[in-house]
């Protein structure tokens, strides 16, 4: 239908005569919530602060992760938030143990316990820490053990599960009183260097190192990027850990995204006005440009000169009243949405440009609103026919 006369043409008016407009429709309100999360086993609630995006990760039973059944006479537990999971003893009961981010121990025996703590570390691998004699050796002799304690290094070895590498080891502590024994195993992953260390008192090291040892074994760093399908390339689908399920595909997600993203980067459509509210000074483009040819790059100075002269000289878009028709008694936050839905054909189809462009909706005397253009997107607008 062609527009009767005048329908659809543009009127420009002064910025301070309109509205701002509640742009509800658009607005995504991000959420938060504590959670407490009772993992099997375990009798002491803890609060997690989590946002939305992790609530399928933290809603789901502990022994989900694990593709394997649980050994009999132990337990599953997993740390969603900081990224690791191992078994302990079903007998064992937690405890706070300072500087430590879990604990459990024996009910009786206070020495027979298991500790687990982690650091910040900008290393990916136990390799970067150096070889696994001189990395070993040095934690047990000068982190471990005080200087009045003697220590003894039994065995170490090196592991290596679903592509995460560990370095696992037996030690001794040797007390004045009284000697200790333990399993150690160290990991890198998620940015943090991640110890677990169980142990007992020496004298029942025999009767007890073999249930331990499922311990030290049982321990896994959970990478978010496994949990969350975040690598999409083919070999990353391969050595997906077996223990490990996928609660997303956000790789997908990603993928869509950066896609789009150079779509509008390469069609021009991206960074626009709205995105470029930063202006520089004549003063500072002159002293720029000086400095540039001091260098000795003229052509570098001219190129610069040039793209700052088109930037002076652009159109500033102005405030223009685009009539749509009489009103239509449509939902407000529907016209809304059609109204930014025409902008985004005069933007190159950003919905971002358009949205920003946006100014007032008029919807009670007729249908309509009012938005920041060039005059060359208002003539091409009062030269259209609105349906």
């Amino acid at each position: 239908m062609k527009a009767a006369k005048g329908k659809g043409a543009p009127i420009k008016v002064p910025k301070e005569a309109l509205k701002p407009v509640d742009d509800r429709s658009f607005k995504v309100e991000s959420n938060e919530f504590y959670m407490h999360l009772k993992i099997k086993g375990n009798s002491k609630r803890r609060a997690i602060l989590l946002g939305v995006g992790a609530l399928a990760l933290s809603s789901c039973p502990a022994s989900s992760l694990f593709a394997e059944e649980i050994p009999q006479n132990y337990e599953a537990f997993v740390d969603k938030s900081d990224g690791y999971s191992y078994y302990y003893p079903s007998d064992w009961r937690e405890f706070d143990f300072r500087g430590h981010n879990s604990a459990f121990k024996d009910r009786y025996l206070q020495l027979q316990n298991v500790q687990v703590s982690f650091i910040p570390t900008d290393k990916r691998d136990i390799h970067d820490l150096g070889p696994m004699e001189e990395v070993v050796s040095n934690l047990v002799r000068r982190v471990y053990s005080a200087p009045t304690q003697m220590a003894n290094v039994f065995d170490m070895q090196e592991r290596t599960i679903d592509g995460k590498n560990y370095y696992t080891f037996e030690y001794a502590l040797t007390f004045p009183n009284f000697s200790r024994a333990a399993f150690a195993t160290i990991a890198i992953g998620n940015g943090r260097y991640y110890t677990l260390i169980v142990g007992a008192n020496e004298r029942r090291w025999r009767r007890v190192r073999n249930q331990l040892k499922v311990v030290v074994d049982s321990f896994k760093v959970l990478v978010y990027h496994d949990l969350l399908g975040m690598m999409q390339h083919p070999h990353h689908a391969k050595v997906t850990p077996k223990f490990c399920k996928q609660y997303g595909q956000v790789g997908d997600v990603i993928n869509k995204a950066l896609l789009e993203y150079e779509e509008e980067v390469t069609n021009g459509s991206f960074p626009g006005p709205a995105h470029s509210p930063y202006k520089i000074n004549a003063a500072d483009v002159d002293g720029f440009l000086n400095e540039l040819q001091k260098l000795g790059l003229d052509k570098a100075a001219s190129a610069a000169a040039t793209a700052a002269e088109k930037i002076e000289n652009a159109e500033s878009p102005d405030v223009y009243v685009v009539y749509m028709g009489s009103r239509d008694g449509h939902d407000p936050d529907e016209i809304l949405m059609q109204n930014h839905q025409f902008l985004t054909d005069f933007h190159g189809g950003s919905v971002e440009q358009a949205r920003a462009s946006h100014v007032y909706s008029y919807r009670h005397g007729f249908r309509g609103f009012a938005a920041k253009l060039t005059e060359d997107q208002a003539s091409e607008i009062a030269s259209m026919s609105i349906q």
